[in-house]
């Protein structure tokens, strides 16, 4: 818990049951902290990446790693990424884990401030239907739906799941 309390103290900003972006300089201390978060919800993501693909993507800066904090407990983990586009750049939430999304909810402006410091036009959610009913309060609506087939490789034909 010391080294929770020292590791969450070396952020920028620390506000108690609110989302904050996890600093470079804090990471590493943190990541053991985040990682069970991760492992319990690695069905949405264990397809695209590994636990260490998802630490070096955080380290490169290609995603953002944001965390609630409640009396030094660490009690979500959130993905950001920014996504570059011709005509745009989008905030793009990948990934949450933890204790519901709910408590993301108020961060919501603060994440998306950031992003438009970081030149985001917009941010969008890949999710459940549950983000739509959430979300809804700051302005998201549903654009889209994504449908997905994965292919055999193995067998050169495709495969419906």
């Amino acid at each position: 818990m010391t080294a929770l309390k020292t590791s969450v103290s070396g952020m920028s900003r620390v506000i108690q049951g609110k989302v904050i972006m996890v600093a470079q300089d804090v990471l590493d201390q943190l990541w053991p902290k985040v990682v069970p978060l991760l492992m319990k919800e690695k069905k949405w993501w264990e397809a695209y990446y590994d636990i260490e693909d998802i630490l070096a993507h955080i380290k490169s800066g290609n995603l953002q790693l944001w965390i609630g904090v409640e009396k030094s407990e660490i009690f979500l983990a959130c993905l950001t990424e920014i996504a570059v586009f011709p005509k745009c750049r989008i905030l793009r939430y990948v990934f949450l884990a933890g204790r519901g999304i709910k408590p993301l909810r108020p961060s919501v402006i603060e994440i998306n401030q950031w992003g438009a410091m970081h030149g985001c036009t917009r941010s969008e959610i890949f999710g459940r239907d549950a983000w739509i009913y959430l979300m809804a309060p700051f302005g998201y609506k549903k654009k889209s739906v994504i449908i997905e087939h994965i292919f055999d490789m193995h067998l050169g034909s495709n495969r419906s799941n």
